[in-house]
């Protein structure tokens, strides 16, 4: 089988848990008749970071975030989050899911590059993967973040 799945410990909430199971199911898919490995953490902790889940694949590490959002949402660089009724979108301890990717990412080059887990140079481009729960339209407000989305409709 080409997907391995490592999960530290339940999530807490509801939606974190389908959002779980339907990753899996995706990548199981995906990757189910693949000759390449793929490699799933759930729900790990590294340098005080909380992590929904890491992705190793041959070609990339990503962070992944699981989102219980849904419909318009409007991404700044800067700033909140907000949904097309205004609810904020949180970033976990952090201020927005932007601030949150970024500080995911320095967590896990940190961290598996001071326990030689993976060597430095497969550590360069460390990818986030905001997973949200219901179906969304992101609306970006500058080219920063033109360059931090990429959307994927499942």
């Amino acid at each position: 089988m080409a997907l391995l799945v490592y999960k530290f410990s339940d999530y807490e909430h509801t939606a974190e848990r389908e959002q779980y199971r339907a990753l899996c199911k995706q990548l199981k898919a995906y990757y189910g008749n693949r000759d390449e490995i793929c490699i799933f953490i759930a729900n790990y902790n590294i340098y005080d970071c909380e992590l929904d889940g890491i992705i190793f694949k041959q070609d990339a590490i990503m962070a992944v975030e699981f989102k219980n959002f849904g419909g318009t949402i409007t991404a700044v660089e800067n700033g909140h989050w907000k949904t097309s009724d205004g609810t904020i979108v949180k970033g976990g301890s952090r201020k927005s899911v932007y601030q949150q990717a970024k500080y995911n990412h320095i967590a896990i080059k940190e961290g598996f590059e001071d326990g030689n887990i993976v060597p430095s140079k497969a550590l360069k481009n460390v990818a986030s993967l905001v997973v949200f729960h219901q179906p969304t339209t992101i609306i970006r407000d500058s080219q920063e973040m033109l360059k931090f989305f990429q959307q994927i409709d499942c």
